[in-house]
């Protein structure tokens, strides 16, 4: 699965997927809304394991998103 497999499922139904590079399943994504009436914001997902990840901003966050930041140390490619 790609990270951008792994994003599209949590936007669509908040699961995560496996992580790209070295296969765990310990994966997590999260939004952060910047403009509450817009629902402007932005989107990661990332691997606790190997701590490689996608971000994706200027997105609209969907309503019932879970809001969390992705952890420090998350290496975006």
């Amino acid at each position: 699965m790609k990270w951008i497999d792994n994003m599209t499922s949590a936007i669509e139904r908040g699961e995560n997927g496996v992580c790209p590079y070295c296969g765990s399943s310990d994966t997590e994504h999260g939004f952060t809304v910047i403009n509450k009436i817009t629902r402007a914001g932005y989107g990661s997902v990332w691997c606790n394991a190997c701590k490689k990840g996608m971000h994706l901003s200027r997105m609209i966050v969907p309503d019932g998103a879970r809001e969390q930041e992705a952890p420090r140390g998350i290496e975006y490619n």
